[in-house]
């Protein structure tokens, strides 16, 4: 059997596979004679079912089966024990299959996400933490808006030539940074007005139009959670593509407090519930875009980047899983932003020893996670006291504990130990903060 493979990427296996006759064609025989032992159809006798039925009712499936074991397996041997990640996207030549004699040979070109086996990380990496510093009237401010978020929305066709007074607008833009590169969405509201009207106004849902480079300052770092070497002055052209537009009526300050149910606290302390809200916010918010951008950082530098037409395609299966078991999904950006993130996350772990995750690893965290419960339930003391006193217990548990939550444990164990890493590798995050507007300008 004729291989061929190149890694065109540390973590992208490209080639073919060809497989001759003499591969399948013995195979594909007895399995039809094994259905046509135990196939039971209308009109004839058990186990007399001509072979042309058999052909024409099974044949495409039972050798689309065939071919696509001997290309699986033969795809993992010529791998050499690399951990494939996802589906391998294939084109098979011929695309139809000949069920018939005189049979043919077929050839699968494939494309292949592998974890690799030498570390990516080799380069230094500046990382990066967004903080965020007490601002005059932050609360009215975070008042404003989320009156406007939780405000009546009405869609826009086109702009109008001045922005109204009694309502927000709320628009979202695609921008392409180069040729072939996935667009950012960036958002725009009246509220923070990130750059002037007068660049939009009249605008249609849809319009193509040019800004100057200097509208993207207020963006910079959260293009920089995609594009980490971004920076405005090197960009010569800017054209958006309007992709939405809301007006929002807002609510008034007591409609919103009531939709918050934070009417049923007394008006005494009302200002200090306001506070423990607008600081959750914050806190979630930052959270959330130094994790983004961390894994951006380290995405970069390690130099992965997975072909869009590659992407599409997984995107496409991810998706068709998806709707299978009517189940929620992701856009197609954070879809791509997450695989390409496994690559670098599954790579760690097979090359840096410090996040190997023993047996006994894994049986004292989940000691540890129930030693933190014993105080708050009794039967958790009992459980632990069950288990300290009998050897055969304390196994049954924990293979049962592990076979059912062991990988999400694994997860957890080694993103914990992979932030000291980072830390021990590159040192600590240099700390950059974010005004309230920019922090909120992307949450709606």
């Amino acid at each position: 059997m004729e291989t061929q493979v190149t890694f065109t990427r540390p973590y992208l296996a490209e080639g073919r596979i060809y497989i001759p006759v003499s591969a399948y064609e013995d195979l594909y025989r007895q399995r039809l004679r094994e259905l046509r032992r135990e196939v039971l159809l209308p009109g004839f006798r058990p186990g007399q079912v001509p072979t042309d039925v058999i052909i024409g009712r099974y044949g495409e499936e039972v050798l689309s089966s065939i071919l696509s074991e001997i290309f699986l397996n033969t795809l993992k041997s010529i791998l050499q024990n690399r951990t494939i990640l996802q589906l391998p996207y294939y084109e098979r030549s011929p695309q139809n299959f000949q069920t018939k004699p005189p049979f043919v040979p077929y050839e699968y070109s494939f494309r292949v996400l592998v974890v690799p086996q030498e570390p990516l990380l080799t380069k230094p990496v500046r990382l990066i933490r967004y903080t965020y510093e007490s601002q005059p009237d932050e609360v009215e401010y975070f008042q404003r808006y989320m009156c406007m978020a939780f405000g009546h929305l009405e869609p826009v066709e086109q702009l109008p030539s001045t922005p109204p007074t009694d309502r927000f607008i709320l628009m979202r833009f695609h921008w392409q940074p180069h040729q072939g590169a996935s667009p950012l969405t960036l958002s725009w509201n009246s509220l923070a007005m990130p750059f002037a009207w007068s660049y939009v106004a009249g605008r249609r849902l849809g319009e193509v139009f040019e800004v100057p480079p200097q509208t993207l300052v207020p963006y910079t770092d959260y293009i920089r959670l995609v594009y980490p070497d971004f920076s405005p002055l090197t960009v010569n052209r800017v054209e958006l593509v309007l992709i939405g537009a809301l007006y929002s009526t807002p609510l008034t300050l007591e409609a919103l407090e009531e939709r918050l149910k934070m009417n049923e606290i007394p008006p005494s302390e009302r200002a200090e519930a306001w506070q423990k809200v607008f600081q959750y916010h914050i806190e979630k918010n930052l959270a959330q875009l130094n994790a983004k951008l961390q894994k951006a950082l380290l995405l970069h530098a390690a130099e992965i980047w997975i072909p869009d037409e590659l992407g599409r395609y997984l995107y496409v299966m991810y998706l068709t899983a998806r709707s299978e078991r009517n189940g929620s999904s992701i856009e197609y950006q954070a879809f791509r932003e997450e695989l390409e993130w496994e690559i670098l996350f599954q790579n760690l772990v097979a090359t840096e020893p410090s996040l190997e995750m023993k047996e006994e690893d894994l049986q004292e965290e989940v000691m540890k996670g129930l030693e933190a419960l014993q105080e708050a339930s009794p039967k958790v003391q009992e459980l632990i006291q069950s288990l300290s006193s009998s050897d055969t217990a304390l196994r049954q548990f924990m293979e049962g504990i592990l076979q059912k939550s062991g990988h999400k444990i694994r997860r957890s164990l080694q993103e914990r130990r992979l932030q000291q890493f980072l830390k021990e590798r590159f040192g600590p995050p240099i700390e950059q903060p974010l005004s309230l507007k920019m922090l909120l300008l992307h949450t709606i």
